[in-house]
């Protein structure tokens, strides 16, 4: 059997199989075959492997491949087992998909092949005539090449490795740089033949210089960038088969960033909440890095700092510096003073007096200032005038008091982060038998208020409402009557005790 078993591409491959002929008996017909050829790689002698094949490598094959740089063709001398048909083979040896496949022979018409996956063939039957010898024109989305079988004397096309067009794997990505930084861009691209590169920068070509490499290399590199670099790089990938030119990059300077929102000052109580924040454009990303005193605190990377609960010890001059990748900026520093709410260190004490001296009631407080005082008797508050001064300050001073003075005495203290009270103190005014008049001494003064007791309750308790009238009770019999007139006489002259 004259079959054809071996086509050397340069790239060798193994047709198999003992049907090639058998593909189809209606002349200009064919049929895609997934398993002709196997690549068994590795360049491969010219060969048969029937002695009734013979194979000879033409020297027109030379001229064909550099007409057609994009075909890797092979040829054999077979006779094929149709008798007055020539055997022809189209196979795709690339790593991809051939999309709309076309085969054309002359005088015969057009194939439309479709799609011809990788490492597939297809195979047709052409009369043999006078004339008849096949000139083929081959063809998918973006190619087609023609030529003609009879430049190769008596042999006949039965292979046909087809090289694809260049292809982008990977973009170039967009960049934004430094003044005075480099930068680069790279690209992927894949195709069976060799490929060129030329960068671009809107749309104009680029060539090597002092800061400029790779321009017609798969990287290109720039140093000491300026605002002159920016713009939009692209390149061309090249070859025999084709060119294709990569999606665009854009090339940014970064700006300075810009503080469009200084944190502002801040006055807290201890245990609240102290919130600085800082606004800022540039390009990005941005960092932020916050500082008391000048030294970074650590973990504060945002345009927010919260500090909670806000004690003493971080009072301070807060500042934070933001960046972005090429230079930093810093923000206005700011006064966070942090207060300590009111304290009562020392509590008013208790006092007993007689009646018509002159008492004071003190209270010492911590906190931050300014703190403010308010007395206070049974829970309401007091107001200087008359006999009552300092009301509003940490001494109280109550003149010449009365029976009525006596009572419960305390001080709310205030300060921005609130209120205290003091433990409150009893005040306890005595009198003595005889001071009708209440000054705290028994003198003649007191002649018309004891009087006025023995003759008429009612009008001594209006004239002397804050005096006792059993101050005149001078014999302690518990009633004011004129066996107390004597003992009276006895203690004008005496001061209450």
């Amino acid at each position: 059997m004259n079959q054809l078993q071996v086509i050397n591409f340069g790239t060798a491959f193994l047709l198999q199989g003992s049907d090639l002929g058998a593909r189809g008996t209606n002349p200009f017909t064919g049929s895609l075959t997934p398993n002709l050829p196997d690549v068994i790689g590795g360049p491969a002698a010219a060969g048969v492997l029937d002695d009734s094949v013979g194979f000879a490598e033409k020297p027109e094959l030379d001229t064909l491949r550099a007409s057609a740089p994009c075909i890797d063709v092979g040829v054999a001398q077979i006779d094929s087992v149709y008798l007055g048909y020539h055997q022809v083979f189209l196979t795709n040896t690339s790593g991809d998909t051939l999309y709309g496949v076309t085969l054309t022979i002359s005088r015969l018409g057009t194939i439309a092949i479709g799609d011809l996956p990788t490492h597939q063939s297809f195979s047709t039957l052409v009369p043999v005539g006078a004339g008849n010898d096949p000139s083929v024109t081959i063809g998918w989305v973006g190619f087609s090449q023609s030529f003609d079988t009879e430049a190769l004397g008596t042999a006949y096309i039965v292979g046909l490795g087809l090289h694809t067009s260049p292809v982008v794997v990977h973009d170039p990505e967009s960049a934004v740089g430094c003044a005075g930084s480099s930068v680069s861009f790279q690209v992927s691209a894949a195709g069976a033949a060799q490929l060129h590169y030329q960068w671009r920068k809107d749309g104009l070509p680029l060539t090597d210089d002092g800061r400029i490499t790779g321009a017609v290399t798969a990287q290109l590199g720039i140093d000491a960038v300026t605002p002159a670099d920016v713009g939009s790089y692209d390149v061309v990938a090249s070859s025999a088969c084709g060119v294709v030119t990569s999606a665009s990059a854009q090339f940014t300077i970064a700006s300075p960033p810009e503080i469009t929102l200084q944190p502002a000052p801040l006055a807290a109580c201890t245990g609240e909440l102290a919130h600085f924040e800082v606004g800022a454009v540039g390009s990005m990303p941005l960092s932020y890095q916050w500082r008391k005193d000048t030294h970074p605190i650590p973990g504060a990377t945002a345009a927010i700092l919260d500090i909670f609960p806000v004690q003493i010890g971080d009072s301070g001059n807060y500042d934070v510096v933001v960046s972005d990748a090429c230079v930093s900026v810093m923000s206005e520093a700011v006064t966070l003073m942090v207060k300590s709410p009111a304290h009562v260190v020392t509590d008013p004490d208790s006092r007993s007096i007689s009646v018509g001296r002159t008492v004071t009631l003190s209270v010492t407080a911590s906190g931050t200032g300014p703190l403010t005082y308010h007395w206070r008797k049974g829970g309401q508050p007091l107001t200087d005038g008359g006999r009552i001064s300092g009301a509003t300050s940490p001494t109280l001073t109550i003149s010449a008091t009365w029976m009525s003075d006596s009572g419960s005495y305390d001080v709310v203290v205030t300060n921005d982060c609130g209120s205290v009270t003091s433990a409150p103190a009893t005040l306890t005014v005595t009198g003595c038998r005889g001071d009708l008049n209440c000054d705290g001494r028994v003198t003649f003064a007191d002649i018309d208020a004891f009087v006025l007791a023995l003759s008429s309750w009612g009008g001594y308790l209006q004239r002397y409402p804050n005096c006792d009238i059993m101050f005149a009770d001078i014999n302690g019999d518990g009633y004011v009557t004129f066996a107390d007139i004597d003992p009276f006489v006895a203690v004008i002259g005496t001061t209450c005790p």
